[in-house]
């Protein structure tokens, strides 16, 4: 809506109605260049890294408020030896709920379902250790994702790396751009 602008102030985010001047808590206000998020539109969800936490947080985008904080249980991190935010990808499936998280410092990602409350399915270790705080991008079907700075492709299906592209060993941001008839598209797949 064109006529509220959302703020993030150190007590949390609030909503500014330009018409009214009503000021009121929650509403999803912009994060730091060092914040990913993907969004999941079924669910009002957005998954969020940030500075400081080995994990991810999940927010209610209708409100804009903290849901949970998920920890990646057994991995630990010291933010002397970087990177920071040490959840440095996030990729979710198109073609179910699966959030897959990259984890620099322990060279692995996380992969959680997240129909409803996150619950942690599996952790797939990276082939080659990170040369950059990495990334991850998914193929259009979401079967591959590709992980910038270490080159691992990973088989979603079958949960581990199944080659290495030299190309991807020293990307810090990876975009997949599929032609058709001349055109770039990336076709989006219903879940």
């Amino acid at each position: 809506n064109g006529d509220r602008i959302a703020l993030r102030t150190p007590s949390g985010p609030y909503t500014l109605d330009l018409v009214t001047g009503k000021l009121t808590k929650g509403g999803l206000a912009p994060f730091d260049n060092g914040t990913l998020t993907v969004v999941d539109p079924e669910r009002q969800a957005m998954y969020v890294t940030q500075r400081g936490l080995l994990g991810f947080r999940e927010i209610d985008m209708r409100t804009g408020a903290t849901v949970r904080v998920v920890h990646f249980k057994g991995f630990t991190w010291n933010p002397r030896f970087g990177p920071n935010p040490p959840s440095h990808g996030l990729v979710l499936r198109p073609d179910r709920p699966e959030l897959w998280v990259l984890d620099a410092p322990n060279h692995a990602l996380h992969v959680f379902d997240v129909s409803e409350a996150p619950r942690h399915l599996a952790d797939v270790r990276l082939e080659t250790t990170l040369t950059t705080p990495g990334s991850l991008t998914q193929s259009a079907d979401g079967r591959f994702i590709y992980v910038g700075g270490t080159g691992d492709v990973i088989d979603t299906n079958a949960r581990m790396s199944i080659a290495n592209l030299d190309a991807l060993q020293k990307a810090t941001a990876v975009l997949m751009v599929d032609w058709v008839h001349g055109k770039p598209v990336f076709p989006g797949f219903p879940r």
